[in-house]
């Protein structure tokens, strides 16, 4: 806000130190920070009219408000014209050898609004700092660097330094030229050098010695180090640290010498000036196929995170090879890692043509099909048949289907999804590219589908039985807190109409499933408490949750994908996925936070039989503001009148069939759970059942509606669906909530559940013990 007006700042940039994170404050002035941030890391804020603010997170625990001291001119309406001097060019020019570095013109980079620039030169030094972001256009990488420089120096002697706050952004289009310009340059970064020491595999890229400078300035080498040695890392933080004797010097092994040449014409240190006959006798006395970067440290170590980023970069030093690199070569994509954060070497030949595959689905080269089919592995049946399920090109997919039968000697079918569950088994591993592939592949179809998969996010179902489910994120709109009418006013359902009914804090609401068999989602309030209920219509059942928890609160979409025939959810703030039928993220970083969402019983039933016994209920108004077809039964027609499934599943259980209607108690405590076939509870008014969660009774109404409550150590007899006799005589009525005995207020309290059908409960829960006769 500003200090003295109290209007909200819009275009605001939020950085946090040591971080790639950015967020610019919307018109409201808000800004979102990441659930993530911890109360000792510094925030920045910057803006063009106000001065630059720095505070310790932990400082806003009593307020939320940051207010901003105006420095600038608002000037609305005049459009400024005039010719760079001779003097300002020459510093641009100066500048932009320095900053973006020795491989500007090789990937084609160059600053698209120099006026941001602040130039000063004194003394010889040529000083530079941003007014307003830079944007940097990388071409060559397909990037676009926005930049807050807030110092940059530059010397007579060539010696350069800056600091400053920036975040990368795909630009243009994404082809094969841009992803392998990306994987050679991606080699030879700091980042890669020191996320594969994490992993002992610097060996394959790096030969690493110890160096110093003697007094003429020369770089002079004094033998291998054993890099593993010095490495060291604190458990609680995670934070890595390398101790770095001296200079450490770094041949490049995938570089060659006479490339390294022509790059390190004009180079520059960063720091400290390095003279370039130094560097280019180092590099000799390396061997020809050797290039070489130096490192150096004014403390006694280089601290990193895992992810490869200096978090003391300010008394971090580069020499040489690095040195000369600058802006240029600043990549968006991180390291390939698999799930125990081994680095990766980047990039086998048959890698990389899946991966263009990905980016391209509907366009392939037949030397990439050659390159796959003479280097099959199993581990890419997934990826090829995740191919043939978007891609719309018949000759692709045909060949891709003849390649998996010629390598496996198998034919589940001709339909990506049967070659799919074919890797729904214990002994198929997912190559470990198989997340950036995931990623890259349905990003063809929604951009925001990349936040779901990556190599670094947390999961506890495998990502090959994530399918997609035809559609875009929140491709089947939710209904975000809709109208709502009286059961006099809904004049649009009929009594046999199918509805979802909830009774919560002495309120009712009614769900048509008509309507909702469109829209799957939707977000309600009942007093303080934000309900999220899901419809899956592929499993048959409708859940209601609480979505506060833990202070907090998720909005809750729905993300497009489905695991074992059951939609997958995302929230929103961290676009983690969540298990609709558990509640639960279980792909994301929300993972391994141990949230589980409450859940509130509902109960499937008739209109005439809800509004009988809820006359205040609310109900879905059927003006939803979307245009469908709300008939009875219109939704999903021929799904529900045949007992194939629309997308296969791993685990067949014969014991009833797939879209047999079972009722399933929910309680986070349970570990083995029971099912109740809906037929067999149409046919027994009152069940008693002892079991894990010890005495309760299920009572079936002669409409069908079965609700459970626990009993303790009461009997009963013989339920008429409104009151239930014990076997001692006692009368205990039944409520919505519990059932009270007439005589003594005694009450024990209802188990949530609801209905959902057999195929989709038993892949969730395959130890599940059915109760069927």
């Amino acid at each position: 806000m500003d200090k003295h007006t109290g209007h909200p700042i819009t275009d605001a940039h939020v950085f946090i130190d040591q971080s790639s994170f950015v967020q610019i404050s919307d018109k409201f002035g808000k800004v979102e920070l990441p659930p993530s941030i911890k109360s000792s890391e510094v925030v920045l804020i910057s803006h063009v009219n106000y001065g630059l603010r720095q505070f310790v997170f932990s400082s806003l625990f009593d307020s939320d408000t940051i207010y901003m001291e105006n420095i600038g001119l608002n000037l609305e309406n005049v459009v400024v014209s005039a010719k760079a001097s001779k003097k300002r060019n020459k510093w641009i020019k100066k500048f932009s050898r320095a900053f973006l570095g020795v491989d500007q013109q090789k990937y084609n980079v160059y600053i698209h609004n120099h006026d941001a620039l602040l130039f000063n030169e004194e003394n010889g030094i040529l000083k530079a700092k941003s007014s307003d972001l830079i944007e940097i256009i990388n071409e060559g990488l397909g990037v676009k660097i926005n930049y807050f420089l807030e110092d940059f120096q530059l010397k007579k002697t060539g010696q350069v330094s800056y600091h400053g706050k920036y975040f990368i952004q795909d630009y243009g289009k994404i082809d094969e030229n841009i992803l392998q310009a990306r994987k050679e340059a991606t080699y030879n970064t700091v980042t890669h050098f020191l996320t594969s020491l994490i992993s002992d595999e610097y060996k394959n890229f790096y030969f690493v010695s110890a160096a110093r400078q003697n007094n003429s300035g020369v770089m002079e080498n004094m033998g291998k180090v054993n890099v593993q040695g010095l490495l060291s890392k604190d458990d609680v933080s995670g934070v890595y640290s390398l101790s770095i004797p001296a200079f450490l010097q770094i041949e490049h092994l995938t570089l060659s010498a006479s490339g390294f040449t022509n790059k390190m014409r004009g180079a520059q240190g960063i720091g400290h000036r390095v003279d370039q006959e130094s560097v280019q006798e180092n590099l000799n006395k390396a061997g020809k196929d050797n290039s070489v970067s130096y490192l150096f440290s004014n403390t006694s170590r280089l601290d990193f995170d895992e992810n490869g980023t200096i978090l003391n970069s300010a008394y971090i030093h580069r020499y040489g090879y690095w040195a000369g690199k600058g802006m240029a070569n600043v990549l968006p994509a991180k390291l390939y890692k698999n799930k125990t954060g081994r680095v990766v070497a980047f990039g086998t030949m048959v890698e990389d043509a899946i991966l263009r595959m990905a980016n391209f689905p509907n366009n392939y080269s037949d030397s990439d099909l050659r390159l796959i089919t003479e280097n099959f592995d199993r581990g890419l049946i997934a990826p090829l048949a995740e191919i043939m399920v978007i891609s719309n090109n018949e000759k692709l997919r045909n060949s891709i289907h003849n390649l998996l039968q010629q390598k496996t000697a198998m034919n589940p079918g001709s339909h990506g999804l049967d070659w799919l569950r074919l890797t729904w088994n214990s002994d198929y591993k997912a190559p470990v590219f198989y997340p950036t592939f995931k990623a890259k592949l349905y990003r063809n179809i929604d951009e925001e589908f990349l936040n779901y998969f990556d190599l670094e996010k947390p999961g506890t179902i495998p990502l090959n039985e994530i399918v997609w489910g035809g559609v875009k994120q929140d491709g089947i709109p939710p209904l975000i807190m809709p109208d709502l009418i009286t059961s006099e006013q809904a004049s649009y359902l009929s009594d046999e109409d199918v509805v979802f009914g909830i009774h919560y804090n002495g309120q009712a609401r009614a769900y048509p499933q008509r309507i909702l068999g469109w829209h799957e989602m939707v977000i309600d309030q009942i007093g303080a408490e934000q309900l999220t209920g899901v419809y899956c219509t592929l499993c048959g059942t409708m859940i209601v949750y609480k979505t506060n928890t833990g202070g907090g609160r998720y909005e809750m979409g729905t993300s497009g994908f489905l695991y074992r025939s059951n939609k997958l959810m995302y929230d929103k703030k961290t676009q983690s996925l969540w298990s609709t039928i558990e509640g639960q993220p279980v792909i994301g970083d929300l993972v391994g936070d141990s949230i589980k969402l409450e859940i509130i019983s509902v109960e499937t039933t008739t209109w005439a039989n809800w509004k009988q016994r809820h006359p205040q209920t609310l109900v879905l108004n059927i003006e939803t503001g979307y245009n469908r077809n709300y008939a009875e039964g219109e939704a999903y027609k021929k799904y529900f009148n045949s007992d194939d499934l629309m997308f296969p599943v791993p685990i067949q259980d014969d014991r009833l069939k797939n879209k047999e209607v079972v009722f399933v108690l929910r309680h986070n405590s349970i570990k083995d759970p029971v099912a109740f076939a809906k037929n067999y509870l149409n046919t027994n008014a009152l069940v008693q059942y002892s079991g894990e969660l010890g005495n309760y009774i299920v009572i079936t109404t002669n409409e069908g509606n079965s609700r459970a409550f626990f009993t303790g150590n009461h009997q009963f007899r013989e339920s008429d669906g409104k009151v239930i006799v014990s076997d001692k005589g006692e009368k205990w009525t039944i409520d919505e909530s519990k059932i009270v005995n007439q005589q003594t207020g005694e009450s024990r309290v209802r188990i949530p559940s609801h209905e959902v059908f057999w195929f989709a409960w038993v892949n969730a829960h395959p130890n599940t013990k059915l109760i069927k006769s």
